[in-house]
């Protein structure tokens, strides 16, 4: 199922260059001096399983330390709206599951490279996890000192957006912008917020990534928010930045996420449907499956009558399944269900 907060993620902090400018504002000075970040190179790979993946996303890094050698920038992404208070054990799982990874290509291998990890969080309150793997272990607190040589370490660096001013956010371009839709993606009046970051849409445009810029905005607030009010708030900035000679662009971009939207809504009816058939048994998800049609069926052709509910309702799996893969095609109700 799409990830609207993976997308926008993996899309900006996946290029190198990205992910270098916001490392050079989130590592310690002292780290800093150790990585070379103009030799960042990304590792096409995710370490984060599918169950997880729902509140986590996550890029690997190679980087060259300037003492010789490389080291890897594990960056972890949270997009829940409330921290994961098993963060650092999460981080030992996946860090294992990286050396694991890298042994198969160093076989000779007697030692491990680094894995510096950091955690990127978008959610509305504060982050509150425990930032040591030590502080999850169950003891009473007289006898950590006695177990101390056992206890586990892994320290994380935290970039948590919502304890950062907006002011902060906006003095850089493409990366300033994208931190601040991240920030505020739980927010009902984000598309309000827009216009006034304008002046970092500009340095956007100055840099030659205003389209793109655009259109990842588009998408992420017409798959977070309020898709109507975006679209408006969308064409306003896109007329002040773009300048006039770009409406066929700005309603193309409009009608082909529109189109995209109810495309996904489709396939992800079709999982749902499926899902819950397997978790709930075969008669709850047919129910389901049918609800997910009729909910399809009102969007695509208006409100529907009794007839064509019951018989939806009434459908085998098989036929809710034919029915739904021509919903796109058919050009009425009655044109759907009868073929």
């Amino acid at each position: 199922m799409t990830q609207p907060h993976d997308n926008l993620f993996k899309d900006v902090f996946g290029d190198p260059e990205v992910a270098a400018e916001h490392l050079r504002g989130a590592l310690p000075a002292e780290v800093l001096a150790w990585v070379d970040l103009d030799t960042l190179e990304r590792v096409e790979r995710s370490f984060v399983d599918g169950e997880l993946g729902v509140q986590h996303a996550d890029l690997l890094f190679t980087v060259c330390l300037r003492s010789g050698g490389e080291a890897l920038v594990y960056l972890l992404f949270e997009h829940q709206s409330t921290p994961d208070p098993m963060m650092p054990y999460r981080l030992m799982v996946y860090i294992v599951r990286i050396w694991a990874h890298w042994l198969k290509t160093h076989t000779d291998a007697k030692r491990l490279p680094l894995v510096y990890p950091l955690v990127l969080y978008q959610g509305q309150r504060a982050w509150n996890a425990p930032p040591d793997l030590a502080d999850l272990i169950d003891l009473p607190e007289e006898a950590a000192a006695v177990f101390a040589e056992a206890l586990p370490h892994l320290r994380y660096d935290l970039a948590d957006l919502s304890q950062v001013p907006d002011e902060d956010l906006m003095s850089g371009a493409l990366l300033s912008w994208v931190k601040l839709l991240m920030k505020h993606a739980w927010d009902e009046d984000l598309p309000d917020r827009l216009p006034g970051w304008m002046e970092v849409f500009r340095r956007i445009m100055a840099a030659g990534s205003g389209l793109r810029a655009l259109e990842l905005t588009a998408r992420y607030i017409y798959e977070v928010n309020d898709a109507d009010r975006a679209a408006e708030v969308i064409r306003q900035i896109a007329g002040e930045v773009l300048g006039p000679g770009n409406e066929e662009y700005i309603m193309s971009l409009a009608n082909r996420l529109r189109a995209e939207g109810f495309e996904r809504g489709v396939k992800e009816g079709i999982e749902q449907g499926l899902e819950r058939g397997i978790e709930q048994g075969i008669e709850q998800g047919r129910r389901r499956q049918a609800q997910v049609l009729l909910s399809l069926l009102e969007r695509r052709f208006g409100p529907l009558t009794d007839s064509v509910r019951e018989r939806v309702l009434q459908a085998d799996p098989d036929k809710l399944t034919t029915w739904t893969d021509r919903i796109l095609t058919a050009s009425t109700v009655d044109a759907l269900l009868d073929r």
